[in-house]
């Protein structure tokens, strides 16, 4: 490393305070000290094998403009998506950025920024909260969720409707020859509609969780651990999709809203023509 302020550093920097938040974790979890699930040992990041991605928290990193975002030793990077909502926090002061992660997933580039945001959030609930009252939602097999109001929300069945897609790709990828260039692109193919399928479940999620939301004051969720189900093969296949556990972690637990004051946010663009300069970052 040439030094400190080299970009190889920043990423080798926010790698090592990663490993290290890691081992805390998992010697907090074997010690008792930390709730939920229990935590493993780390496991070492390989490239092609886990999510590719490296993380800035210090240097010259930011938005550009509505549509550019500059990067260290990169430089800037057109985005497919505009960041008008982000600038204008930051060009007011109402916003600080914390950090700033580069990803691909699929092919595609993602830089996605840990925000602080000063904002003011009424305590009271809204007109539209206190009309919808408080509200169960039953996570089912048939059905998505039903609420407690007798409302349905239907299964949307993403993979099933891209099976035929899916088969396809899966044929064709296993007929290329291995290490050739066509096996490469297929690979490509298959990883884009599976990531087309994860898309379409998180933006339904998103969409539901945000109805429940602001239509409620009180959101009581099933907690059903359905993992025991598809190990034991006792589920059936619709089951085993299914985006519970995402869904409940989705869910917000106090929909009425916090008081004013700091709040850590995650705002993502995709990048639209990614610099030849980003694969290299990303081995370090």
């Amino acid at each position: 490393m040439a030094g400190t302020s080299s970009p190889a550093y920043r990423c080798f920097s926010a790698g090592l305070d990663q490993l290290a938040r890691a081992l805390k974790n998992f010697s907090d979890s074997r010690r008792g000290k930390r709730k939920g699930q229990r935590v493993g040992f780390p496991r070492f990041k390989k490239r092609g094998k886990a999510r590719d991605s490296f993380r800035y928290t210090t240097g010259a990193y930011g938005p550009a403009d509505d549509r550019h975002v500059k990067l260290p030793r990169i430089g800037q990077v057109k985005t497919h998506e505009p960041m008008g909502a982000l600038t204008g926090k930051l060009a007011d002061g109402s916003a600080r950025l914390l950090g700033a992660t580069v990803s691909r997933t699929a092919g595609r580039w993602f830089v996605s920024y840990t925000v602080e945001v000063d904002r003011e959030v009424s305590l009271e609930p809204s007109a539209r909260q206190r009309r919808g009252g408080p509200v169960g939602v039953d996570l089912g097999v048939k059905h998505l969720a039903v609420f407690s109001t007798g409302e349905t929300v239907a299964n949307p069945k993403r993979l099933a409707r891209s099976q035929r897609k899916l088969r396809k790709a899966s044929r064709a990828y296993s007929r290329s020859k291995p290490g050739s260039a066509g096996r490469r692109q297929r690979a490509a193919r298959l990883a884009r509609i599976h990531a087309r399928v994860a898309h379409q479940r998180r933006d339904g999620l998103h969409k539901l969780t945000t109805r429940l939301a602001t239509s409620h004051l009180v959101v009581v969720v099933e907690d059903l651990t359905s993992r025991g189900w598809s190990v034991t093969g006792a589920s059936p296949a619709p089951l085993r999709t299914r985006v519970w556990r995402r869904s409940a972690a989705s869910s917000p637990t106090r929909p009425s809203g916090t008081a004013r004051g700091s709040t850590s946010r995650t705002a993502g663009t995709q990048v639209r023509e990614p610099a030849p300069a980003v694969a290299g970052e990303t081995q370090a």
